[in-house]
């Protein structure tokens, strides 16, 4: 496992010398801690190089600490963020009307390409008293540089796009239990986001 984790090491520092080459000639030495179930790999990443070896860098100037599922992730698709839903947010439809309640939120990842992949789950409450289990896959095209974008801490605006579902037991509402949906709207930073939601027929 430890050979994996230093060729991820390397091929994470590529990345970042790729989108950031003023860094090639940088000297530095630093560690990496991965952190997995039950096991935690130190390694002492000399730069340029990289010259990585599985050890305790005594020396190093800077300490980057993650989990391995994490780092895996940010490797091989992306950067990672989750973002829990406050709640309150306002449903209103033909046949549905209600809110959004404080459960769950957005797993999202942000590809190399600037193309953001959602992974949403909340639960609505409708004025009822019924409870929906309402969670779709999408994506949001952040721009051709909405990577970079992202890691240095900016959120642009982008449309959205998805594909959702819901599921209740609530008998005056299973007949959501039979739709496929999209889902259009726009991710705004500024602004509270406003989506449409749309069954197929």
């Amino acid at each position: 496992m430890s050979a994996d984790a230093k060729a991820q090491i390397a091929q994470a520092i590529a990345g970042v010398i790729e989108e950031v080459p003023a860094l090639a000639p940088l000297k530095l030495v630093f560690s990496v801690e991965l952190r997995g179930r039950g096991d935690t790999q130190q390694f002492r990443v000399e730069l340029p190089g990289p010259k990585i070896t599985r050890e305790v860098a005594t020396d190093a100037r800077v300490s980057v600490e993650m989990r391995r599922e994490f780092f895996n992730a940010m490797v091989e698709e992306g950067a990672r963020a989750n973002f829990v839903n406050g709640g309150g947010v306002e449903v209103r439809g033909a046949r549905v009307n209600g809110r959004m309640l404080s459960y769950g939120g957005d797993w999202l990842t942000v590809r190399r390409d600037g193309i953001a992949v959602l992974d949403v789950r909340n639960v609505i409450e409708t004025v009822e008293g019924a409870r929906i289990l309402y969670r779709y896959e999408g994506i949001a095209d952040l721009g051709p540089d909405g990577f970079e974008r992202f890691l240095a801490g900016e959120s642009p605006v982008a449309p959205l796009r998805g594909a959702p579902r819901m599921s209740t037991g609530h008998p005056d509402f299973l007949w959501l239990n039979r739709l496929q949906c999209v889902v259009a709207g726009e991710i705004n930073p500024a602004a509270p986001s406003a989506m449409e939601v749309f069954a197929l027929r």
